[in-house]
């Protein structure tokens, strides 16, 4: 979101999760949402990413001793994930 109001326009999303797909697709309706992990991308096979200005990932996820040793509980979610998307910036002439 940061970067939308930065002025950067997505090109594609990559998020793994089934469900974060979903709702990336419902939330954000002309965004390009990939259900693939971003290392399975073959760059031939998506030719408009070719012209892209930035890639942003979120940070790994990794499970901390706190998180694993909790009891998890039915409202309980892991929050922390975060797609990974490629954009370009509009304005100041980067095309």
């Amino acid at each position: 979101m940061g970067l939308e109001a930065a002025g950067f326009d997505p090109v594609a999303l990559f998020e793994r999760n089934r469900h974060a797909c979903a709702a990336l697709r419902a939330n954000r309706l002309g965004w390009r949402v990939l259900e693939m992990d971003l290392r399975d991308f073959v760059g031939q096979e998506h030719r408009y990413a070719y012209d892209v200005d930035l890639i942003a990932a979120g940070l790994p996820r990794v499970k901390s001793y706190a998180a694993t040793s909790a009891p998890r509980t039915a409202t309980s979610r892991n929050c922390s994930r975060r797609p990974y998307g490629w954009s370009r910036k509009y304005g100041q002439g980067l095309y």
